[in-house]
């Protein structure tokens, strides 16, 4: 039933299954999983701890654990509920350190509470190849945007945009090539710009 999305239908069997065998690894942790898939992330949290217990090593309930965390940190961010985020976000880089989905979170958490500088840092320690630099070069122009810094915006679009390659995924060029026409924009460079998106029109 979990992996048909019925979820609804089962989380109450998996709840009978974890009252009938409090000890039963497999079912704790697909009930976890089915809490949290429900939005239910609290409570997923309870039950993978009490997997946890049972298989402390278990690389399932672990996996589990970490998006499961990640989920829930999300969720509270989302709410404006920050120190809660970032407690949780914390916690799961103690269990998994340098987890790159983790500090991707952590550094989205940081440009909601504003803390630019600090998202800045954790993009830049995330960019270890070609399509992550990009990626990085693309978040930092929208974040010094976010801070009307228009000028400083140019120079990581420009970077970006030219370490674009025929390679690199044909979604994240896009983006790419549209922030590097703001940024343009932004700067006033209106002719580089519509040079640009004529290019872009006829591709």
């Amino acid at each position: 039933m979990l992996w048909d999305k019925n979820y609804k239908t089962a989380v109450n069997h998996y709840k009978n299954l974890v009252a009938a065998n409090p000890e039963n690894f497999a079912c704790i942790l697909d009930y976890a999983n089915t809490l949290t898939n429900l939005k239910r992330h609290r409570e997923a949290l309870e039950y993978i701890e009490m997997a946890s217990r049972i298989k402390p090593e278990d690389t399932n309930a672990k996996t589990s654990k970490k998006y499961i965390q990640l989920a829930y940190a999300d969720t509270k961010a989302k709410k404006g509920e920050f120190d809660e985020a970032q407690k949780t976000l914390t916690n799961n880089l103690v269990l998994f350190p340098n987890d790159r989905e983790t500090l991707k979170a952590k550094a989205n958490y940081y440009e909601r509470v504003k803390k630019y500088k600090k998202a800045e840092e954790l993009l830049k320690n995330l960019a270890t190849s070609t399509s992550d630099s990009i990626k990085m070069y693309h978040k930092m122009t929208w974040l010094y945007h976010l801070r009307r810094k228009h000028k400083k915006a140019e120079k990581p679009s420009v970077l970006g945009f030219g370490m674009i390659q025929a390679d690199i995924d044909s979604v994240l060029q896009k983006e790419m090539k549209e922030m590097h026409i703001r940024a343009l924009i932004w700067n006033g460079s209106y002719k580089k710009a519509a040079t640009l998106l004529s290019k872009e029109t006829d591709t």
